[in-house]
């Protein structure tokens, strides 16, 4: 995989800059996300948007997303309510 190296430069109140360079960004294949923290983010990300019970339903969905019978289902929770 290509890397994407990214440096951050920033100016401190007393003049000085602060620097910190990086050769990929956490989540791509060399320095991928742990379980835990991949579920915490995805439940906080979904759950401002849904809800947390559409976000903790979808998430055990899509954990064991081969054996659903419909996915419509899955859908369902992943659609806003309208109001």
């Amino acid at each position: 995989p290509v890397q994407r190296p990214t440096t951050i430069h920033v100016q401190l109140n007393d003049g000085s800059i602060a620097a910190s360079s990086v050769l990929g960004s956490r989540g791509d294949p060399g320095n991928r996300f742990e379980d835990a923290r991949m579920d915490r983010k995805y439940l906080e990300l979904v759950g401002d948007v849904l809800g947390e019970g559409p976000a903790h339903r979808s998430h055990e969905m899509l954990l064991s997303i081969e054996s659903l019978d419909d996915i419509r289902v899955l859908v369902a929770e992943l659609t806003p309510s309208q109001g």
